[in-house]
């Protein structure tokens, strides 16, 4: 229901995101309908892997030495990370904006949760769709930067209104 809801928040559609805890039920669900396992798997894997033909033998010769698939794609991934949060430094307010909208529903996953704090505490104001969205997780709300803690705190509650 919180995937749902950061995704509703960003505006974004949380069925197509296979990211996470939400991708294991994702799958988890498609697996418990179908009848062919194997070709289930198969599609899921192609609409969801990364589609880099130019590093297919990089792939094989890391496979080779023993790094997985897994850590592949987590050192790509946090490479890329590192890359657009250089590049964060110094946009304009529309542009993070537009880039939060996108990353906020991976708020949930901890290796992406970086991207969107970051947007937000260099925002002067954060949308309330997502300072509602925030409040509703402690935990998340405890990892805020300091000045966006505080707009989640003015934000009135269910029980003001």
């Amino acid at each position: 229901a919180k995937q749902e809801a950061w995704g509703a928040a960003a505006g974004g559609d949380a069925a197509v995101r296979a990211v996470g805890a939400h991708g294991g039920n994702v799958l988890r669900e498609k697996l418990a309908d179908t009848k062919d396992p194997k070709a289930t798997v198969r599609t899921f894997l192609e609409d969801n892997s990364l589609r880099t033909p130019s590093c297919q033998q990089a792939h094989q010769l890391l496979d080779l030495i023993g790094f997985t698939r897994a850590d592949q794609h987590l050192g790509i991934l946090l490479k890329l990370k590192r890359r657009l949060l250089a590049r964060l430094e110094g946009a304009p307010v529309d542009k993070q904006l537009a880039l939060l909208e996108k990353v906020f529903p991976y708020i949930s996953v901890q290796e992406l949760r970086e991207l969107p704090l970051t947007i937000l505490s260099n925002l002067p104001r954060v949308p309330a769709s997502y300072l509602v969205t925030l409040a509703q997780s402690a935990s998340l709300v405890a990892e805020l930067p300091l000045p966006v803690r505080r707009q989640v705190w003015s934000q009135p509650s269910a029980e003001d209104v």
